[in-house]
């Protein structure tokens, strides 16, 4: 969040009530309390399928109603229709999104996205990354 009468950066603090996470029908997380600051990274992780992309909608249409600008990143290269899944999440809310093509590198997907906001003044960039199989290695 940018402070324009003092021209400096400003802590964001994120109370996202409400977010909960399900996953195999039991309860896994609950009203969320986010801080993050200048610079600072938030990463969503997940098997497939727990909501990630949608969780990553949800926090910036919080974002957007608290005035913050955002851009949303399409790292997810690898699911079928996970870029479409974005794209509608972005026009229904206003908010633009970065991609490349199917089997893109996701690192390149995000440094585009985030030198685009930073060309633009764009405050905040959510990346969505794929899903995460317990039964693969050497994904993190």
């Amino acid at each position: 969040m940018v402070n324009y009468k003092k021209k400096e950066r400003v802590l964001v603090k994120l109370k996202i009530q409400g977010l909960n996470f399900r996953y195999n029908s039991r309860l896994v997380l609950k009203d969320i309390n986010l801080e993050v600051g200048e610079g600072e990274i938030l990463t969503l992780l997940g098997p497939n399928g727990s909501g990630k992309t949608t969780s990553l909608a949800k926090i910036g249409n919080y974002l957007k109603k608290k005035g913050f600008s955002c851009i949303f990143a399409a790292g997810d290269s690898f699911r079928a229709a996970s870029i479409e899944q974005l794209e509608e999440h972005g026009k229904r809310l206003d908010i633009k999104v970065i991609k490349h093509k199917y089997g893109a590198d996701s690192a390149a997907v995000i440094f585009d996205a985030k030198k685009h906001a930073e060309s633009k003044g764009i405050d905040v960039v959510l990346a969505d990354t794929a899903g995460r199989s317990h039964t693969d290695r050497n994904l993190m």
